[in-house]
């Protein structure tokens, strides 16, 4: 699969923060419109939670695709952090799912691995329930 991205513009950081050599910027914004604005290799952490495609009810977001598009979509969102990203750079991608499709994080991760190496899982368990409506119609 070919990885398509807009044409670059230059990105402009929301906020910046200098601590001691390192410089943080925060970015606002739908990622492929971000970072194709941004030097290849020249970020040393992307941390970032996507939708999860379960089904929540957000204001603009379809967090409802069908799942071909959804693993599409996160093809070319990874592909556009791989760019970014430096050799001795991290990605930290935290994934969810709900209890009638287990199998979104997985298969989300199988569009990173096409990109990075896998180093850790961490898995978070929530000690709380999640009610039939927030987690969703069933796949």
């Amino acid at each position: 699969m070919a990885l398509a991205l807009l044409s670059p513009r230059p990105a402009r950081p929301r906020a910046e923060l200098v601590i001691g050599r390192s410089t943080l910027r925060f970015y606002e914004g739908d990622c492929l419109n971000i970072l194709p604005g941004l030097a290849p290799a020249t970020v040393g952490i992307v941390v970032t939670s996507p939708p999860y495609n379960i089904g929540v009810k957000y204001r603009s977001y379809d967090d409802d695709m069908p799942r071909r598009e959804y693993l599409n979509w996160s093809y070319r969102w990874i592909g556009a952090v791989a760019r970014i990203v430096r050799p001795d750079g991290s990605f930290f991608l935290n994934v969810g799912a709900k209890p009638t499709d287990p199998w979104v994080p997985l298969e989300v991760a199988q569009q990173a691995r096409q990109y990075f190496k896998l180093q850790n899982t961490i898995h978070w368990v929530k000690s709380i329930a999640i009610d039939r409506e927030a987690a969703g119609r069933s796949a």
